[in-house]
This record gives structure tokens, C-alpha cells and sequence, in this order.
């Protein structure tokens, strides 16, 4: 009987141990993945005033696409800073 719970508490915990390194690979993928729409975000900013006089659709699109980057940050929200970081 001990040998049954032994075993199956064995594979609760490398269950665990396997669901806790996709959630750090996920993590990973996920920060990653944000680094490089910001970074695209940022460039098309910069074509944008780069260009001068855009239409109300560019500008529209670009508001557009901040508010949708913006709804996908919002998900989680942000920590609160503790008294020993900076604001």
C-alpha cells in the first residue's frame, strides 16, 4: 500500500516539475515574443515620423495597434512597486 502512494506521489511530483518548466518556457516565448512587437512597433513609429504628414487611416491604424498591445498588457496587471525599488 505504501509502495502504491510512494509511486503515485513520484509522479504528482514530476508531473508538477514538467507543468512548471512549460510554464517557464511559455513565460519565456511569451517575453520574447513582446520584445519584438515592441521593437517593430517602435520602428513603425519611427517610419511614421519619419514619413511627415500621415493620413487619418495610418494614424488610426497606429492607435489601433497600441490599444490592442495595450488590452494584451492589461491581462495581468503590473506589480506594485515595493519600497525599495524606484517609481
Amino acid at each position: 500500500m505504501f509502495s502504491d502512494i510512494n509511486k503515485k506521489l513520484n509522479k504528482i511530483m514530476a508531473t508538477q516539475a514538467e507543468l512548471a518548466k512549460e510554464l517557464r518556457d511559455l513565460h519565456a516565448q511569451n517575453e520574447k515574443a513582446r520584445q519584438e512587437i515592441l521593437g517593430k512597433v517602435a520602428d513603425l513609429e519611427q517610419a511614421i515620423v519619419d514619413a511627415g504628414n500621415t493620413t487619418e487611416e495610418v494614424d488610426a491604424a497606429l492607435a489601433d495597434l497600441k490599444a490592442s498591445i495595450q488590452t494584451d498588457d492589461d491581462i495581468v496587471p503590473d506589480a506594485e512597486p515595493t519600497p525599495e525599488e524606484p517609481v
